[in-house]
Parts: C-alpha cells; sequence; structure tokens
C-alpha cells in the first residue's frame, strides 16, 4: 500500500479528494489526546496505536517507522492505547483518549494505518507545575529563554517561535513578562494565550503598516474600532503617529490602545465630511482634547469645520493647533461682521421670509472675461477646466484654497454646489432661517438651501436633512442643475441616456441627465460611462456652472 502522504501530494495536484496526515491534540492538563485525520479508507476502519514511553527512561524503545514495525517487545515494553477508528465517506476519522494519571512524561508515538509515525509530548502533572511556576518567575532578561527551554527542550508549551516572534523577539518578550506580570497565568493556556498577545503587541511596537493591519485584524487585544474605518488606513496612521512619539518601557497594552485611538481619530477626520465633522470631534474628542464648549459652540460650526476637511493631519497637535486657529479666525469674522443676517426686510404677507423673485426672461451675465486675478498652481491634472475655473474665479463665484490651489479633484459638497448654482443665475436669497433638521439657521448656505428648497429646486435627502457636508454625486447634481435652469423659464428637449453604466443611473435622474446630456452641458466620463453616484469634482462642477452661467441651454 502506498504511504498516504504520496496519496496526498498527488491529488493535490490534481485538485481532487486531499487526504491530510495524522495529527495529535494534546492537553496535558487535562491528560486528553485527540487522533484526527483523513485517509483513503472511506466508511470504513483505520487502526490506531499510541507507545508510551518506558517508565523511568523517558521515551519509546527504540521507536518503530510505522505500524508494521512495532514488536512484541515495545507493546510489551511501552504503556499501550490501542483502538480502531471509523471513517466517513470523506475517509475522516476522529479519536479521543484520556491518559492515566500515572502516566510518564515524554514522548508518545502514535501509529496509524499505512502512516508513518509520528509523536506528542505530554507532560505530566509535576512538569506542567514547573512549567507554570518557571513562566510566573521569571525575569524579564529570562523570559525568552524560558519560553525555548519549555517548548525546545521540554515540548510543553507548543509555541510558534518562529514567524513573528522570530522577527520581534526582543519586544515580544518584554510584552509577555508584562502580560505575565499583571495576568499572573495559572494554565498553559493562559500562557499561549499571553505569548499570542505579546507578538501581536510586538507587531504593533515594531512591524510596518502591513503588519500591524494584521494585528488590527487579528485584535488578539479586544481593541474597538468604528466600523466605517478601514483596517488598512489606521495601520498607516497607527505608524505614523507610532513613530512621531516615543515607545514607552512599560504599559504597553495602553500605549497600544491609546495609539489606536489617535490613529482612528485622524482617521475619521481626514475622511469626513464638512457636515459631519462636529459629530466626528464630539466622538474622539477624549483624545483630541478639544474645547468643544466654548467658543466653538457659540460659533457657526461649519465656518470652523471647512478649515479641517481636506487637511490629511499626521498628528492629533496638528489638529488642536488648525481648530483652535479656525475657531479664532471664525470669531473674528462673526465680530467683524455683526451677530447675522436677521429674519429679512419683510415684505407686507406676513411671512418671515424675503423671497427673492427671478424674471422667467433671466439672462446669465457674460463670461468672456478670463482674466484671473491669479493663476492657480495645481489644475494639470485638469487642464480641460481650466477656462473655466480661470473664469469663475473672477466672477468670484468660486474660490482657491489658499497657497495659489484650487483643488480641482476633490468632491464637492450639496450646499456648495447649490450656493454656486443660484450665484451663478444672478439669485442671492436675503433669509436664513433653517428648513431642514440639518441646516443651522443663520450659516452660510441657510438661506440658499431654504430658498431653494421653497422654490422646489431641492427636496433633500430623507428624514428631514438636506445633506449638509455630504458630497454631491453627478445625478444628483443634474436634477438640482435642471430643476434650477427650469425654474429660470428655459426649456430642453428630453434626451436619451446611452452610457455604459446607463442602468446604474437612478430613476429620478434619468430625465435630467438625459436633458443636461442633449443641450451639450454634461458629457460622460473617457471610460463611456457616466458614473451616476460619483461625487461630482470642483472641476467638474465648474464646468457645469460656467455653462449655467454662460446661458448654454437648449430654448
Amino acid at each position: 500500500m502506498k504511504k498516504i502522504i504520496s496519496i496526498l501530494l498527488c491529488l493535490m495536484m490534481l485538485s481532487v479528494t486531499v487526504f491530510a496526515s495524522p495529527a495529535a491534540d494534546v492537553d496535558s492538563e487535562l491528560r486528553t489526546v485527540s487522533v484526527s485525520g483523513i485517509s483513503e479508507t472511506k466508511n470504513g476502519l483505520v487502526s490506531v496505536i499510541i507507545l508510551a514511553p518506558t517508565k523511568g527512561e523517558g521515551d519509546v524503545i527504540n521507536p518503530p517507522k510505522d505500524m508494521t514495525e512495532i514488536t512484541y517487545e515495545n507493546l510489551v515494553s511501552n504503556s499501550t492505547m490501542i483502538a480502531e477508528l471509523e471513517t466517513d465517506d470523506s475517509g475522516s476519522y476522529k479519536g479521543d483518549f484520556r491518559l492515566p494519571a500515572s502516566s510518564p512524561s515524554g514522548k508518545y508515538y502514535v501509529y496509524v494505518s499505512g502512516e508513518d509515525a509520528f509523536y506528542f509530548y505530554y507532560a505530566n502533572a509535576a512538569e506542567v507545575a514547573e512549567c507554570i511556576s518557571a513562566v510566573q518567575n521569571a525575569s524579564e532578561d529570562k523570559v525568552g529563554e524560558v519560553l525555548f527551554t519549555y517548548t525546545v527542550s521540554k515540548e510543553i508549551l507548543g509555541l510558534n517561535l518562529d514567524g513573528d516572534y522570530a522577527e520581534f523577539s526582543t519586544s515580544a518578550n518584554k510584552v509577555m513578562y508584562e502580560f505575565k506580570e499583571d495576568s499572573k497565568p495559572e494554565t498553559i493556556a493562559d500562557i499561549k494565550s499571553a505569548f499570542e498577545k505579546a507578538v501581536e503587541a510586538a507587531k504593533y511596537l515594531e512591524s510596518d503598516a502591513d503588519g500591524i493591519e494584521e494585528a488590527i485584524e487579528a485584535n488578539l487585544l479586544g481593541n474597538t474600532f468604528a466600523d466605517e474605518l478601514s483596517a488598512e488606513e489606521i495601520a498607516e496612521m497607527f505608524e505614523t503617529v507610532r513613530d512621531g512619539g516615543k515607545l514607552p518601557s512599560k504599559d504597553y497594552a495602553d500605549f497600544i490602545a491609546l495609539t489606536l485611538r489617535k490613529a482612528s481619530a485622524l482617521v475619521a477626520i481626514n475622511s469626513t465630511t464638512r457636515g459631519a465633522m462636529t459629530s466626528v470631534l464630539e466622538e474622539y474628542n477624549d483624545v483630541l482634547k478639544l474645547d468643544l464648549d466654548g467658543d466653538y459652540e457659540k460659533l457657526e460650526k461649519n465656518a470652523v469645520n471647512k478649515k479641517l476637511v481636506d487637511k490629511n493631519f499626521k498628528s492629533i497637535e496638528a489638529v488642536q493647533d488648525a481648530f483652535d486657529d479656525a475657531v479664532k479666525a471664525a470669531k473674528k469674522s462673526e465680530s467683524s461682521t455683526g451677530s447675522g443676517s436677521g429674519s429679512g426686510s419683510g415684505s407686507g404677507s406676513g411671512s418671515s421670509h424675503t423671497r427673492v423673485e427671478v424674471s422667467p426672461d433671466y439672462t446669465a451675465p457674460d463670461v468672456t472675461d478670463t482674466t484671473a486675478p491669479s493663476a492657480f498652481t495645481d489644475l494639470s491634472d485638469a487642464e480641460w477646466a481650466r477656462e473655466y475655473i480661470t473664469s469663475l474665479a473672477n466672477a468670484g463665484i468660486v474660490n482657491g484654497v489658499g497657497g495659489g490651489r484650487f483643488e480641482p479633484m476633490r468632491s464637492v459638497t450639496r450646499e456648495e454646489f447649490l450656493k454656486m448654482l443660484l450665484t451663478a443665475s444672478g439669485i442671492t436669497p436675503a433669509y436664513s432661517s433653517a428648513s431642514f433638521s440639518d441646516v443651522e439657521s443663520g450659516a452660510w448656505y441657510a438661506s440658499y438651501v431654504l430658498w431653494a428648497s421653497e422654490n422646489g429646486i431641492v427636496n433633500g435627502i430623507g428624514d428631514g436633512r438636506f445633506g449638509i457636508g455630504d458630497a454631491i454625486t453627478r445625478e444628483q447634481m443634474a436634477v438640482m442643475t435642471v430643476k434650477m435652469l427650469e425654474y429660470l423659464g428655459k426649456s430642453y428637449e428630453n434626451g436619451s441616456v446611452s452610457f455604459a453604466d446607463e442602468a446604474s443611473v437612478s430613476d429620478y435622474a434619468k430625465e435630467a441627465v438625459g436633458k443636461m446630456v442633449k443641450a451639450g452641458i454634461l458629457s460622460g466620463m473617457p471610460d463611456g460611462t457616466f458614473a451616476p453616484k460619483a461625487n461630482l469634482t470642483r472641476a467638474q462642477a465648474a464646468k457645469v456652472i460656467y455653462m449655467v452661467k454662460a446661458g448654454v441651454v437648449n430654448d
């Protein structure tokens, strides 16, 4: 009969049934042994023989290579367990054994029909107690030596001393010492658990972002992460925060938890929108330590938040400095402009709002002047939009972000686009009451949102919210723009939507997209798609607003 291992290799290459070599799982403290494997014999029997060490000598006398070489002397000299195990229709088998209390420590050889022998190490109660005591009493500089002794010389612990442990052994031993001092392991299982956590902690302390990501996903230390944050982003930020500080000499678990918390805060801040920024700051203020109850609470929060979005902060200190600067700037701005715009001039109708009337024969202002006050330096990736951006900047409809930059590929929020759309249409609402639950009265965008809502330009995103701070999608932009231009008395022919991804255009947006494509205001992406759910970029917004302002319509 061929050895099962040969069959295994052949069948692996053929990608058919795989036969697994037998293995033994031993628990020295419970004196239990579980032998399992997969045989080529299906729905049949496999024989199992376990030869124990010779009492007083600590090993099997001349251990046979396989079952066919077992002699009468072996059976007489060694305490023996013999069993026949049933296999299922896949050839799998499993047998559970319990060693007598008098069983000696040493190597126990296991023989399964048609297999080469293998062994497991069993430690009796005295040897287990010796191992646990040795680990409990090991000094920091002796921890690694003890782990090696009771894993290699005396095969009790069964630890994996290769791989990550070998790479980060210095840190792993330090953390193992701290963990075992804190937890006082009383069983072999306790020691194994502490060891695995120590290796994970060592990866946090020494590994690169890939190793940290593996540790985050394994999460043996039991840290908590927000669902919306990716392990990859947190790992990269953890490495940045860790390398920017000083590693501790103890309390490693606390250091890791705090650094992970800081990394999560930075990832959340760097990826959130202006409208959601306040919630993020509140959620992570245990590590941000910002004064959210002072001037920030009294100010128009979005005036502060807009200076915190898309900054790619690398440290908590950078967030703190930017927050303080933004609060000061917003406070100064409010002081110089007064306490607010009030409720409007009113008319005789009893309404607390001042309506802005726009003539149906409105004609867009001339935009032929394309000489910008100052040239933006980051338009190389959006050269096609330079004319639109330059013209709108010259007209005061769009602004840069400082330092001569426009950031053409950055997403545009719903309220930002709405303001540009109304401004390009010659509309400047004069009231600022809140019309949606997420619209703050007095906020810079409030008057635009309320006017657009009352005139049927926007309907919100549900649950009584407008979607402040949310990036506007290309299809949302199409609907908003068509409604605005039709309010101005312009008319469009219906056009068909014929893009590679036309099926992904929402039903509510298909007519608007078709009209804008027919009018030449919108076009698809270079790959033939429309990307309706993609966020609108500042460069794309500039083209649409430019066309609106220039009066490009199909009368």
